[in-house]
């Protein structure tokens, strides 16, 4: 589905789209640091310091209380998390259904298989080189 797809739907909401987009890839980054197997301990500063910067982006952007913005970003990361770590033989219809959620929250209805599990499969991908390149970072090169 490309941009001239989504934006010829009625329903299509460009401003929560780019709101959930954003607040989906801090997301998707944020799990990527906490999850990183190589735990160092200034894993936490680096989460503290990227949290600070994704925040005040969505606040530039989306004027919010702090709060708020912790929360969504929280249910963002929560509802990546089920995407990307659950075993598909468990749940075989998880990223049609996580996907076609995600594009009705925007106002998209969306009912082919092959565009929701290729969407699902986009976030899923975009994580696993999120989590890839942070793997690789050398924290202490980062303090």
């Amino acid at each position: 589905m490309d941009r001239a797809q989504i934006e010829a739907n009625s329903r299509f909401r460009a401003e929560v789209f780019e709101r959930q987009r954003l607040t989906y890839l801090i997301a998707s980054i944020a799990l990527a640091i906490t999850s990183n197997e190589k735990t160092h301990k200034a894993t936490a500063e680096i989460a503290r310091c990227f949290r600070a910067v994704a925040s005040a982006e969505l606040l530039r952007r989306w004027p919010n209380d702090q709060d708020s913005i912790d929360l969504e970003i929280e249910q963002a990361a929560q509802d990546l998390a089920k995407l990307v770590f659950t075993d598909p033989s468990n749940d075989r219809g998880l990223s049609y259904d996580w996907a076609r959620d995600w594009l009705l929250r925007v106002g998209i209805v969306e009912t082919n298989p092959a565009t929701l599990f290729m969407f699902s499969t986009r976030w899923k991908n975009h994580f696993i080189s999120a989590a890839k390149f942070i793997s690789g970072v050398r924290v202490a090169d980062l303090f």
